[in-house]
């Protein structure tokens, strides 16, 4: 029942197992790898979520050199995903990209467990803590893709910053044309 989608690539999941990318033939129809009673396939396309510039108040440490140590994601029925910080944000760039390619992600498995004789795990929801690799950057975001045929629903993020400027230490005032 593919026949819409001859001559594109689609992916998908079968019993809880990715289907690898695969072209549709004319005839619309595809071979799975294993024997499967419940599959999904469509159009394959990765999700990038970035959030804001961080701050954490007053003062603002906006402008100011910071690094996201850590992050603590909260997921709702999601599978493994990947994270990060500070990657180019696709909406500034000239011209506009919709998916900019990221660098210096970390894997993050669920903490489920497949139930006693499946393979397959179930989605997890909660909680889970990632130490992120990257260096100090005004902008303080933390960012997360998910690029295979899984769930990922982020409710939020809860990051650990390194100060890299201390708020204590201000610009001088300048004077303008002399005058006091």
């Amino acid at each position: 029942g593919l026949q819409y989608l001859a001559g594109a690539t689609v992916t998908g999941v079968a019993d809880g197992v990715e289907i690898p990318a695969v072209v549709v033939p004319t005839s619309g129809t595809i071979a799975l790898p294993q024997a499967s009673t419940n599959v999904v396939v469509g159009l394959g396309f990765g999700v990038q979520l970035q959030s804001v510039y961080i701050d954490a108040g007053e003062p603002t440490i906006q402008g100011q050199r910071k690094k996201v140590s850590a992050v603590t994601v909260r997921v709702e029925n999601s599978c493994a995903f990947e994270g990060g910080s500070n990657q180019p944000d696709g909406a500034v760039q000239n011209p506009i990209q919709l998916a900019p390619e990221w660098n210096n992600l970390t894997t993050v498995p669920i903490k489920s467990t497949a139930p006693y004789g499946s393979s397959i795990k179930p989605l997890y929801t909660g909680d889970t803590r990632v130490t992120l690799s990257g260096g100090y950057n005004t902008k303080g975001q933390v960012a997360v893709q998910q690029l295979s045929p899984f769930p990922l629903c982020v409710l939020c993020f809860v990051p650990e910053l390194d100060p890299g400027d201390r708020p204590e230490l201000k610009a001088e005032d300048r004077k303008r044309g002399g005058a006091s």
